[in-house]
């Protein structure tokens, strides 16, 4: 008997006995700050054949169900589940609704549905200035590490942090800043201090916000969901290094990672973080 689908853009909480199917591109366990054995919930999202997605929760009493037949990277045809309001002080994605978990929920792992196994939908530069994103917006960036700053020291709430900026290159040569605070900024020191002979260093930063200083784009890791890859040895980072060593005038004699130096007022974490509220979660990747 075949089995109706719905796409995850048209889910409404009016759907009676709604189907999806879905793959599974990142999870993660939200807790209080500093209290990672004090779970709430497992959080993923979910993407479908036409690149939608949505979040998905599973309560604290249902997650030993859930968590050891859920992987990141697997398909699985899902029913019998709630669909919500996606509401809160930091609404992670833009679809109006998420989905929760029941314990009835039935979850079955199916063939891969594409040859897209991480979920990657990669934005072109040029998109983040010829449209403002909004703050419910994920994206996928994939470039070269042409720029790199040291590591920035800032006090935040009577709290000593560090930052990072890092512009990346596509093959075309557009470019794009990332910004990276307190533990991420942590991710880049190899690669800093190793910046003049580390070659053509390939990054993905998937599922990151856009933010906007001046009408000027910068994406930086969300709360949650977020995932990065440096050099990783997969497809995408492959065909992207092969692209662009490739390009026109490209020297790999002459390429290096050369230091960045803002030349215009430094963006504080009280900016980056203006006119959001601290829900006082966190979470831990798995």
């Amino acid at each position: 008997m075949e089995i109706n689908i719905t796409q995850l853009c048209d889910l409404d909480p009016m759907l009676d006995d709604a189907k999806i199917l879905a793959r599974v591109i990142s999870i993660w366990k939200s807790h209080p700050k500093q209290r990672p054995n004090e779970v709430w919930s497992l959080d993923a999202v979910l993407q479908d054949q036409m690149g939608n997605r949505v979040q998905a929760t599973i309560r604290n009493h249902d997650i030993k169900k859930f968590q050891p037949i859920l992987d990141e990277g697997a398909c699985y045809r899902i029913s019998n589940f709630g669909i919500g309001e996606n509401s809160g002080n930091f609404p992670l994605l833009e679809h109006r609704f998420k989905l929760s978990f029941f314990k009835n929920t039935a979850l079955t792992r199916v063939e891969s549905f594409d040859s897209n196994p991480r979920g990657f939908r990669f934005e072109h530069f040029g998109a983040f200035t010829s449209r403002k994103f909004s703050e419910r917006e994920l994206s996928d960036v994939i470039g070269t590490i042409v720029s790199i700053s040291d590591a920035i020291p800032f006090n935040y709430a009577g709290v000593d942090k560090i930052r990072r900026t890092v512009i990346l290159e596509d093959y075309e040569g557009a470019r794009l800043e990332c910004c990276f605070f307190y533990s991420w900024s942590d991710k880049f020191s190899k690669l800093y201090d190793e910046r003049d002979k580390s070659g053509i260093v390939v990054m993905i930063l998937q599922l990151c916000k856009v933010k906007y200083f001046n009408e000027k784009p910068s994406v930086t890791p969300a709360m949650y969901s977020t995932k990065l890859y440096i050099n990783n040895d997969i497809p995408e980072i492959a065909a992207f290094r092969k692209r662009y060593s490739e390009k026109e005038g490209f020297d790999p004699e002459n390429h290096s990672i050369v230091q960045f130096t803002s030349v215009k007022k430094e963006v504080t974490v009280e900016d980056f973080f203006r006119g959001r509220q601290n829900d006082g979660g966190s979470y831990t990747r798995f």
